[in-house]
C-alpha cells in the first residue's frame, strides 16, 4: 500500500533531520578528538532544533554532549542547563551530576530541591551574566515560535507544543513521531500522576468538519493512554484545531475537547512575560520570587486543562 501525502512527506522530512544529525555527530565526534570543544559544541547546536523535531530522544543525548562542551569550556551556567535538558529529555534516566565546577567554591547546583518547572524557570531568570540570559531566553521564544506560526510545520508545531510542556515541567512527547501510535503531544505530571493529550489539527481550513476518521483516531490515542500511562487520570484529549462542525458519523468521548491553537499561544506567552518580569526582579529577592510564580494554579495541569477544555468535540454543531 502507498502512503498518503501527508504521511510521505513527514518521513522525508525525518530522514532529512536524521541524516543531518548523524552528519553533525561525524563533525562533532572529529572536532573532539582535536580537543576544539567550542567548535565542537556549534556543530551540534546549528541542527539541534531540527533534530528534536525528528527525534526526541537522540536530541537528549545531543543536550548531553553539549553539557559536556560547556563544562570544558568552563560556562557551568550553560552545561547546567543543557544537562538538564537531557534530563528531561530521556524521561529522566539519565544520570547528570549534581554540582559542576572548576573549583570547589565556584561549584553550580544542576538539581537543587525544587520541582522541574521551578528548575526550568530558574535555569533561565537566574543566569548571572545578562548575555547568557539573553541566549537561554531566546531559545526558549525560539523553540515556541512555531506554536501559531501559520507558516510552520506540522512537525514544527508538534515539536513546538512538546517544549512547551517541557518547559511547563512536564514529561512531555509525542508519541505519534516517536513510536508511530498515541496522540502527538502527550505531556504527564509525574507527580500528581494527571496527563493530558494533544491531537494537532491545525492544517484544517476555517471552520473545518471534524471527521470519523478523526474521532476514530481519538478513540485510539484514549486507549493507548489506558495501556501506557494506567497509574495517570487523564485530564482529557484535546484537538488543537479551529472551530468547526463535527460530521453526523462521528461519535466523539466525553473526554475529547477542542479548543484553537490560540489559546496555546497565550499559555505560551503568559509564560515568557512571567520570566521577563522575573528577571527585573533584584537577584537577591529572585529564587523566592520564581517558587511563588511557578506555584500559582494557572501552571498545574488541571488549570492549563480548564484553559484549553474550550469546546465538547459532542457538542459541536453536526454538519449537514
Amino acid at each position: 500500500m502507498g502512503l498518503d501525502d501527508e504521511a510521505s512527506e513527514r518521513t522525508q522530512q525525518i530522514e532529512e533531520r536524521m541524516t543531518q544529525a548523524a552528519l553533525a555527530e561525524v563533525r562533532f565526534i572529529s572536532t573532539i578528538w582535536e580537543r576544539n570543544y567550542a567548535k565542537a559544541r556549534q556543530e551540534l547546536e546549528a541542527v539541534i532544533q531540527e533534530t528534536a523535531q525528528a527525534d526526541e530522544k537522540l536530541s537528549g543525548w545531543h543536550n548531553l554532549w553539549l553539557g559536556m562542551c560547556l563544562e570544558y569550556e568552563k560556562d557551568y551556567e550553560a552545561a547546567q542547563e543543557e544537562y538538564f535538558r537531557a534530563y528531561q529529555r530521556l524521561s529522566k534516566k539519565v544520570i547528570v551530576p549534581k554540582t559542576i565546577s572548576g573549583d570547589s567554591h565556584d561549584g553550580v547546583a544542576i538539581l537543587p530541591a525544587l520541582t522541574d518547572f521551578e528548575r526550568q524557570i530558574s535555569v533561565i531568570a537566574e543566569r548571572k551574566s545578562p548575555k547568557a540570559y539573553e541566549k537561554t531566553f531566546q531559545r526558549l521564544r525560539t523553540s515556541v515560535a512555531a506554536l501559531d506560526d501559520p507558516n510552520a510545520s506540522f512537525a514544527q508545531q508538534e515539536e513546538a507544543l512538546r517544549v512547551l510542556g517541557e518547559y511547563l515541567g512536564y514529561a512531555s512527547t509525542r508519541p505519534d513521531n516517536d513510536d508511530g501510535t498515541g496522540p502527538d503531544v502527550f505531556w504527564v505530571d509525574e507527580n500528581a500522576q494527571k496527563c493530558l493529550a494533544f491531537e494537532l489539527k491545525t492544517g484544517k481550513k476555517v471552520e473545518p468538519i471534524y471527521y470519523k476518521k478523526d474521532v476514530e483516531q481519538g478513540h485510539d490515542h484514549l486507549e493507548w493512554i489506558r495501556q501506557n500511562c494506567s497509574n495517570c487520570l487523564c485530564l482529557g484529549l484535546v484537538y488543537v484545531g479551529s472551530h468547526g462542525k463535527r460530521d453526523r458519523a462521528a461519535n466523539p468521548s466525553s473526554e475529547m475537547y477542542l479548543c484553537d491553537i490560540s489559546i496555546l499561544a497565550g499559555i505560551r506567552n503568559q509564560l515568557i512575560s512571567g520570566i521577563e518580569d522575573l528577571r527585573a526582579i533584584p537577584p537577591t529577592q529572585r529564587r523566592g520570587k520564581v517558587t511563588e510564580f511557578c506555584s500559582g494554579s494557572q501552571w498545574k495541569l488541571e488549570g492549563i486543562t480548564s484553559k484549553v477544555k474550550v469546546y465538547f468535540m459532542q457538542n459541536l454543531e453536526v454538519s449537514s
